[in-house]
C-alpha cells in the first residue's frame, strides 16, 4: 500500500517525489486538537511536495501518558508500511508557521522548533515538540526511553541519547522554525513523571537497556483513514530488573 500517497490521491493529485516522511503523533484525549492539527499539517506537507504518512498513535489504557513509548510504537508500526527517509516526531499541539521549515532529515538529528508566540526563541539545550531522525539514527539510539510515565524528561533524554552517539543537534534557523501552540487542558492521567531528573542523570547506563529493544505493548488496532493512519494501543509497564549497573551488589 502506498500509504504516503493516500492523502494526495484523496485531494486529487500525488507528486513524483521519492523522499518519504512519516509524522508520528503521540496522542490521548485531544480530539479537538487532532482535528486542527490535521487541517493545518496536511496542506503544509503537500506544499513541500513530500511523500508522507501521518500516524496518530493513541494510548488506550488507563496508565499515565507515555509519550516516548508511543514514539517507539509509532516507529515500529510505521515501518510496516514503508522504510521511511525521515521520521518526524510531532506533538499534536504545535503548528508550523513557515513552509521554509522543510520536514526532511539531516545527517544529524533535527530540532524543527526554534520559537513560539509566548517564547520567541527556544534554548539550545531543548529538544522538544517537533524532532526528526532517519530510521538509522533512531535505531542506533535504541529509540526513546520507555520508563517515563507522565509528562516531562523524555525529550531531554532523547537529546542526550543523540549526543552520546557524538551527534550534534541540527536546529532550524529562527524564524523559520516558529510554531503556533494550540492551548489545551492537562488531563489527570498526563501528570508529571516525578523521577525524570534522576532518570536524566542515568542515560548512559540505560540507553541500550531501555528503548526499542525492550518495549512491550499489546497488538495495536491499526485503521487506515483517507488522510492518516490511527494506531490505538494499550501499553504495558515495564519491569526492568537488574539492568542498571549500580543495582548489582559488589561481591
Amino acid at each position: 500500500m502506498n500509504i504516503h500517497c493516500t492523502a494526495r490521491a484523496n485531494l486529487g493529485w500525488c507528486t513524483a517525489s521519492t523522499y518519504t516522511v512519516a509524522l508520528l503523533v503521540p496522542f490521548r484525549n485531544r480530539e479537538r486538537t487532532i482535528g486542527i492539527f490535521l487541517r493545518h499539517m496536511i496542506p503544509f506537507i503537500l506544499r513541500q511536495r513530500l511523500e508522507f504518512g501521518i500516524f496518530v498513535i493513541e494510548q488506550t489504557d488507563s496508565l499515565k501518558f507515555n509519550r516516548a513509548m508511543l514514539m517507539n510504537v509509532g516507529f515500529l508500526e510505521a515501518l510496516k508500511f514503508e522504510e521511511w527517509d525521515c521520521i518526524v516526531i510531532h506533538d499534536v499541539d504545535f503548528i508550523p508557521h513557515y513552509d521554509d521549515n522543510s520536514y526532511t532529515c539531516h545527517s544529524m538529528p533535527r530540532h524543527f522548533l526554534s520559537g513560539l508566540a509566548k517564547r520567541p526563541k527556544v534554548k539550545d539545550f531543548e529538544f522538544n515538540g517537533v524532532t526528526g531522525f532517519t530510521v538509522r539514527q533512531y535505531r542506533l539510539m535504541n529509540g526513546a526511553p520507555n520508563r517515563y510515565w507522565g509528562w516531562g524528561g523524555e525529550d531531554h533524554e532523547l537529546r542526550t541519547r543523540a549526543e552520546l552517539q557524538k551527534w550534534k543537534i541540527y536546529r532550524t534557523n529562527y524564524p523559520y522554525g516558529f510554531y503556533d501552540h494550540i492551548p489545551h487542558k492537562v488531563h489527570a492521567r498526563n501528570e508529571t513523571e516525578d523521577n525524570w531528573p534522576q532518570f536524566n542523570k542515568e542515560v548512559a547506563e540505560w540507553q541500550f537497556r531501555d528503548g526499542l529493544n525492550n518495549i512491550q505493548y499489546s497488538q495495536p488496532e491499526v485503521t487506515v483513514h483517507p488522510l492518516f493512519v490511527k494506531i490505538e494501543v494499550a501499553l504495558s509497564e515495564l519491569k526492568i530488573k537488574a539492568a542498571h549497573p549500580r543495582s548489582k551488589k559488589k561481591t
